[in-house]
């Protein structure tokens, strides 16, 4: 072949190769572009103020963790223009930890962070940004550890990039800069064992933006406030009229309907809280916080069996969940399992042997 042939034919070689490599852009190129779109939070609240971060994902629109919103009188952004703007709360999806806050006029122009489609990969390279205890806009990066870790809050992305108290509601992106997940909490007894809620349920959030009330997740959070505190004073069928309405507003939203199950069971009324945590199983199967609060309203009515089953699915679904172990530990005793729940925390302490409170409950479950 002629020189200027094989010129030609290398140029053609080397073409999609350079194409290729473009797609992932330069860490220093993704705090470049999308810093701009991170913001630090203020809450104040009745009970308590706190910090945490989000990420603008329309131009008037923010995704945070609900837990960094809820229950707030007042929440203030500020990104790194330093502008503070007052927010509301307009959407919540409290079952995956999520919340939409929104601003009075477009802040976000040309800042909006884009999902990518595809979920997260076991040891594909990640960034975080958020505002870690107090530090406005820190980056750091890891490593998926693994893309599906089960845990109290369902499905989770289970990452090594450091994050600390305020990095909740940051955005985990990939080497793309896409937004892969949100950064939702770590374990302070382990090492690099961080968590984010996949991207996916962004979509379910924005899709449950169509009534638009501010403050809709708390206004229900303050009835059930408001139900366990008059419950003493109510008749049976006055407090299952007030539950069905409580369902109506929240449109048996399945968390909800777990929020008010657990105030039943606290009442005695184990019996009114079983369908409700049924109903909320059959919408949302992989939440193991229902399943385990099932196992305890099975065991409040004498059913045993019902609720081992219940107990075991919880910790199926949640190996690695420190509190439901002891939970259904706890449980199997008073059932007569002993040995039972004796390899429940034997089990969980095997994985974990940093677990001090699972030691404390295995020693007090040996000695009688």
């Amino acid at each position: 072949m002629a020189p200027s042939n094989w010129r030609r034919w290398w140029g053609l070689l080397l073409f999609p190769l350079a194409a290729g490599a473009a797609l992932a852009m330069k860490a220093e190129d993704i705090a470049e572009r999308w810093g701009p779109s991170i913001l630090y939070l203020a809450v104040e609240g009745r009970e308590k103020s706190g910090e945490g971060s989000g990420f603008f994902i329309n131009e008037t629109q923010a995704v945070t963790n609900w837990h960094v919103v809820k229950g707030a009188e007042k929440v203030l952004a500020m990104g790194k223009d330093e502008i503070i703007h007052r927010v509301q709360v307009v959407a919540s999806l409290p079952e995956h930890d999520l919340a939409l806050i929104e601003f009075p006029t477009p802040a976000g122009k040309g800042k909006a962070m884009e999902l990518r489609e595809s979920p997260a990969k076991d040891l594909e390279t990640v960034y975080v940004c958020g505002n870690p205890n107090s530090m406005r806009f820190v980056w750091s990066d890891g490593k998926v550890g693994n893309a599906s870790q089960k845990n109290i809050r369902g499905e989770c992305i289970q990452i090594t990039a450091p994050i600390s108290p305020g990095s909740s509601g940051g955005p985990l992106l990939d080497s793309d800069g896409k937004v892969i997940g949100v950064v939702v909490g770590y374990l302070p007894d382990g090492q690099n064992l961080n968590f984010a809620i996949p991207a996916r349920h962004i979509r379910t959030l924005l899709a449950g933006d169509k009534k638009g009330v501010p403050g809709e997740g708390a206004s229900l959070e303050a009835r059930l406030q408001g139900l366990e505190t008059k419950m003493d004073s109510l008749s049976v069928s006055e407090i299952r009229r007030e539950v069905e309405q409580i369902l109506g507003q929240c449109d048996d939203d399945p968390y909800w309907a777990g929020e008010l199950a657990v105030i039943l069971i606290r009442r005695d009324l184990a019996e009114t809280a079983i369908p409700l945590l049924e109903g909320a199983i059959a919408r949302n199967p992989g939440s193991a916080r229902t399943w385990a609060n099932l196992g305890l309203a099975h065991y409040k009515t004498g059913s045993g069996e019902k609720s081992a089953e219940a107990y075991r699915k919880a910790l199926d679904l949640a190996p690695d969940d420190e509190k439901i172990a002891i939970q259904a530990a706890r449980a199997y005793e008073r059932l007569g399992q002993g040995e039972r729940a004796e390899r429940v925390l034997q089990d969980a302490l095997a994985r974990h042997p940093e677990w001090q409170e699972c030691a404390k409950a295995l020693e007090k479950i040996r000695n009688g």
